[in-house]
């Protein structure tokens, strides 16, 4: 959270007092998150970010001993997914730009294979 702006600081700062988790706790989650998002090719907004992690703080907010969060976070992303998510953009067009490249390359000759991609 180091590199977010001042606005976004103040947003997660806001959420974290609400609960139990110490801003390690916070910061570890998210970064659990952010890798189960790049491993889906997925984005997601810092707003959505908190908005998943306090759902996930809140389910677990009675349990005692306290789970950790980063593996509540891991079982909920596992279980549910991120509806708030979306796909990567960047990858999709960087994928489509190799898939023509190949099509291109395959072109060349005088067989035409024919590739339709799945997006």
């Amino acid at each position: 959270m180091e590199k977010l702006d001042s606005q976004e600081t103040k947003a997660w700062q806001e959420l974290m007092v609400d609960y139990a988790y110490d801003s390690d706790d916070w910061n570890e989650a998210r970064g659990q998150l952010l890798q189960l998002l790049k491993i889906d090719h997925r984005d997601a907004s810092e707003a959505d970010l908190r908005s998943y992690l306090s759902c996930c703080a809140e389910s677990v907010g009675s349990v005692h001993p306290l789970p950790d969060l980063k593996e509540t976070v891991n079982d909920f992303y596992l279980r549910y997914g991120m509806e708030n998510s979306s796909k990567n953009r960047e990858l999709i067009k960087f994928v489509r730009i190799k898939i023509a490249t190949l099509h291109l390359t395959m072109s060349i000759g005088n067989s035409e294979i024919f590739f339709c991609p799945a997006f």
